[in-house]
This record gives structure tokens, C-alpha cells and sequence, in this order.
């Protein structure tokens, strides 16, 4: 039986279309133009990694700096596509603030960086968890920390357009993946069960011109509680069943109506509609790393 490594993205994209899920993972095509968006994503993430590493050990942190010098290597160095709404400079100044208001954010919110029993910060750790049937549950935590209140959260930071829904931390996937595998390792790791999950959301909105707009903010989601045993089960069948489809070579079309349509978005609608490859490369090969190649089984 051929093992399946299922993460947040993962499952999500073959949630929201079998065919893009194979097109990504399975073919290992990828586009060209990297979308504005994911650089973004990644250059705010490496500057949180070091502004939280850095208060972790109490050293001193530039975040804004982290920001500008991995946004400027990323367009220097990528073919980046932009959207009507966004230009690069945009994005920038977004990022910069974003970055200038982080670490007081962070400090407002009450929460505080959980270190393992080797006194290294659970920051963008990487783990997996066998859940049986060669099935790996692999997740690349952004935050785990400590509440006012000393329970254990499991932290996802992203920067959205606007607000999570009310109650949308208690039922998302990716909070369940994050307990499931966090609960996994918790004895290796020194650590309590996790106690519940949280967004810290960097809302992405442009720079204002004038001292009227708000401009970009940093807030802490509603904490979503702990996963019930029957809760975990019943995602894990769930994660089976996405195995059992991808393992049966299960990669339907899936376009939905056209007001809620996956394609809008998709990098390989046009190769998924008429054969159009172009815009597209086949993707290298990563190795996991060696903290993830820890599997502990659930």
C-alpha cells in the first residue's frame, strides 16, 4: 500500500477540486508566475518567524526589514503576477505596515511562545502522525503558545482580505489537523494536550493616504475549543476516504455552480478546460525535513 501524506492545503484542494489535486500533487504541475498573494504570504510568515524567535529568546528583531528584504528578494528573483487591485508597491507598503504593528499586536493578544522539552520555540515546526491504512497526517505549525490562562493554543497566522467567520476557528479542518498531530507528538515534545485553536489575522488591506483609514491590523480570532474524541474519528475516517479516492486515481472535474465556482482562481483551469499547458512547469521534487520525518502514530 502506497503511503498518502495529507495536510491542510492538501486536503483542502482536493475538497475543493479533485482534478486541481491532481494536477499539483500527482502530475506536480505548477504555475509559471507565482501569484502576488503567495509571496506576500510567505515573506510576512519568515518575518513572524523571526520577530517570534527572536522575542522567544528575547533577542532584538526587525520585523519590517525581515519583511522588505524577503519581499524585494522574492520579485527580484520570481516572475510575480500581480492582480488589477494590487501593485507591487501596494503589496509592499501593506507588508511594512502589517510588520511595523506585529509585535505590539502579538503582545495585546496575551499569548506567549510555547517552547519542547529541548528549549526550542514551537514556531513553523514541522510534524506528521501515521493514522493508519499508509496514511501520513503532515502539518507545518506557525505558532503554538500559551493563553493568559495557561492552556495550550495552536496558532495559525495568515493574512486574509477580512475576518474569519465567528465560530469558523471551532470547525476548521486545519485546526483539527493541528490537534490531531500536535496531540501525537505532545509526550516527545513536553508539551500539554492543545486546548483549542486560534487565526491571528493580518488583514490585508492598503496603506490609507490620508490619517482617516485604519489601513492593515493584526487581530486574534474567537479561540475555537478542543476537538472531541468523536470529532478527531470522524475527521480521520474523513481523511481516509480523501485517501482511498486519490489511491483509486478518483480526480473528477469539479466546477460547481458559477457563483461559487473553484476554477475563478485555479492555476490550471485552462489546462484542466482545453489542454492549454501554457503558463505551467512540472514542479521539482522536495524532501521532507528532518524534524517532520518524526512520525509519531496516533
Amino acid at each position: 500500500m502506497s503511503t498518502i501524506r495529507l495536510g491542510p492545503s492538501r486536503l483542502a484542494t482536493y475538497e475543493s477540486c479533485p482534478r486541481a489535486y491532481a494536477w499539483k500533487y500527482v502530475w506536480r504541475f505548477e504555475a509559471i508566475e507565482t501569484s502576488a498573494s503567495l509571496v506576500f504570504g510567505a515573506a510576512t510568515h519568515q518575518a513572524i518567524e523571526a520577530s517570534l524567535i527572536a522575542s522567544a529568546y528575547r533577542r532584538p528583531c526587525d520585523p519590517v526589514q525581515v519583511f522588505t528584504d524577503k519581499w524585494n528578494a522574492a520579485t527580484s528573483s520570481t516572475t510575480v503576477s500581480y492582480s488589477s487591485l494590487w501593485s507591487e508597491e501596494d503589496l509592499l507598503h501593506t507588508g511594512q505596515m502589517l510588520m511595523s504593528r506585529f509585535e505590539s499586536s502579538f503582545a495585546e493578544s496575551g499569548l506567549s511562545v510555547a517552547f519542547d522539552n529541548q528549549a526550542k520555540p514551537l514556531v513553523e515546526r514541522p510534524l506528521e502522525a501515521a493514522i493508519g491504512r499508509g496514511i501520513l497526517a503532515s502539518i507545518k505549525v506557525d505558532l503554538v503558545a500559551f493563553t493568559d490562562n495557561d492552556d495550550l493554543l495552536v496558532v495559525d497566522a495568515k493574512t486574509p482580505i477580512r475576518f474569519s467567520e465567528e465560530g469558523f476557528s471551532s470547525v476548521s479542518d486545519q485546526g483539527t489537523f493541528y490537534q490531531l498531530v500536535l496531540d501525537a507528538h505532545a509526550k516527545r515534545l513536553g508539551i500539554p494536550e492543545v486546548q483549542g485553536f486560534a487565526y491571528f489575522e493580518g488583514i490585508k488591506r492598503k496603506v490609507p493616504k490620508t490619517d482617516r483609514g485604519e489601513g492593515p491590523v493584526w487581530q486574534l480570532s474567537d479561540i475555537g475549543k478542543r476537538r472531541s474524541d468523536g470529532e478527531i474519528a470522524e475527521f480521520v475516517e474523513k481523511l481516509q476516504w480523501v485517501a482511498q479516492a486519490i489511491r483509486a486515481q478518483r480526480f473528477p472535474k469539479q466546477s460547481r455552480m458559477g457563483f461559487d465556482t473553484p476554477c475563478t482562481q485555479c492555476e490550471y483551469r485552462h489546462a484542466c478546460w482545453d489542454g492549454d499547458m501554457k503558463g505551467l512547469r512540472k514542479r521539482e521534487t522536495r524532501t521532507a525535513s528532518p524534524e517532520s520525518k518524526k512520525v509519531q502514530s496516533v
